[in-house]
């Protein structure tokens, strides 16, 4: 049995933008556009009919298919592409052989570059750099000038500020940690420290454990935590 044809759910404007050399066009929605994910119901619409997008080099970057669509000044170019119901919002970019796809979010100022990809929602958002061969997946999460060079990020780890991750050595992901069973990320930065994100929180070590000392006092959670922190300066020293 054949698949129905894919009906066209965007046009060119006929706008065009000259960006780092790359001749550029502005799409505009033209039906509305359902997507499913396991948290919405299915065939929920995420794209109204009308609503002017961001800037692809041609059709090849960003598919028909699927709830996936090119936002705001985003923009994905040189062999780029945007699949399923990956989205790319603000004025983050997709350049130089990148993908994403499946359920996967690049907005704010972020950038996927040089052979890189990002699927099964993870994010890159707010000025993070993910580039040279990288790979995000599994809820990973980078972001606040966070920068991934060939290097894998996966298993809900969220790196946070000043982030520099080029191996898997460089960050360090524990779960079901403290009193709500939440993910502890541990993370390289750019001078080599090593920071890290548990909820809201996002610091060095030693601030971590003075607001667990703050909010759990000498209970078992704080006791959990500090053994959390031993074993992480262990496997990331300073």
């Amino acid at each position: 049995m054949s698949k129905p044809p894919v009906i066209p759910k965007y046009e060119f404007t006929g706008e065009t933008l000259l960006y780092e050399g790359v001749l550029l066009q502005q799409i505009v929605a033209i039906r509305d556009i359902y997507t499913h994910h396991d948290y919405m119901p299915a065939n929920a619409l995420v794209t109204v009919a009308g609503t002017v997008g961001g800037w692809i080099e041609s059709e090849s970057s960003l598919s028909h298919s699927g709830g996936c669509f090119v936002y705001d000044d985003a923009k994905v170019f040189n062999h780029s592409a945007v699949h399923h119901n990956a989205c790319i919002r603000n004025e983050a970019v997709i350049a130089n052989h990148s993908m994403i796809y499946d359920n996967a979010i690049v907005k704010d100022n972020a950038r996927v570059d040089y052979h890189s990809s990002l699927c099964n929602y993870a994010r890159a958002t707010n000025k993070s750099l993910i580039k040279n061969h990288s790979h995000l997946s599994d809820c990973a999460s980078a972001t606040n000038n966070s920068i991934v060079n060939s290097a894998f990020l996966n298993y809900f780890a969220d790196i946070g500020k000043d982030a520099y991750i080029t191996s898997r050595e460089d960050y360090l992901v524990i779960g079901n940690v403290g009193s709500e069973l939440g993910i502890f990320t541990a993370y390289r930065t750019k001078d080599k420290t090593v920071k890290c994100t548990r909820g809201c929180f996002v610091g060095t070590l030693d601030e971590f454990l003075e607001e667990v000392k703050s909010t759990h006092g000498r209970n078992k959670y704080a006791k959990q935590y500090k053994a959390m922190i031993k074993y992480v300066r262990t496997m990331m020293p300073e």
